[in-house]
């Protein structure tokens, strides 16, 4: 989940303060609303010797797009952490965002309450030795209204590396989404040719 990749026109500052980064910015408004501005914020820090946690918020017009459960998208947050070591990792995420439902186009006001999404997400990966690693992957998504089913998947890979420029990944996936669940396998390979200038 990314606050930050959208084309929009706008400005940010990146601080650095001992061991918090932060940043700041000023764009045009996310969801297109004309003479509006949203405004972000983020931070990280480096809370002990392999441990990163960050965290992000943006403002947005809730009469603009829609957001995960097809409502008016308004402001949106996020926070995650990592924790590396050398043989294995995990991290964290969660993700929201607010908005208002039943808001014909043009309108200033509505008589419908706030509503808002949740996703979530947990993993890790370990590397037995140079050649084989394994990851896992949990994530859920809450959708409101509550008519809305909440969906997740699993994901469970094993990654051998045969080469320095040669991957291959055997991945399954189990998705959820309330009514029915689905799996598949599938087999993936990645060859790097190296850099090119």
């Amino acid at each position: 989940f990314n606050l930050f990749e959208h084309n929009i026109d706008g400005a940010t500052a990146d601080f650095n303060l001992g061991t918090v980064n932060l940043t700041v910015g000023i764009l045009d408004e996310v969801n297109g609303t004309a003479e509006t501005n949203s405004f972000l914020i983020a931070g990280n820090v480096e809370a002990m010797e392999g441990l990163n946690i960050a965290a992000a918020f943006r403002t947005a017009d809730d009469k603009g797009s829609q957001n995960l459960s097809g409502t008016r998208a308004g402001n949106a947050w996020d926070v995650n952490a990592v924790y590396e070591q050398d043989m294995f990792s995990v991290y964290a995420e969660i993700f929201g965002t607010d908005g208002v439902t039943n808001v014909p186009a043009g309108s200033t006001t509505t008589t419908t309450a706030d509503k808002a999404d949740i996703a979530w997400a947990i993993g890790g990966s370990f590397a037995f030795n140079d050649m084989f690693s394994a990851a896992v992957r949990y994530d859920n998504v809450s959708y409101n209204p509550a008519a809305m089913q909440d969906t997740s998947s699993i994901t469970v890979d094993g990654i051998y590396n045969a080469a320095d420029n040669l991957d291959f990944k055997l991945e399954w996936r189990s998705d959820d989404d309330g009514t029915n669940t689905d799996s598949t396998v599938e087999l993936q390979g990645e060859v790097t040719f190296g850099d090119f200038e």
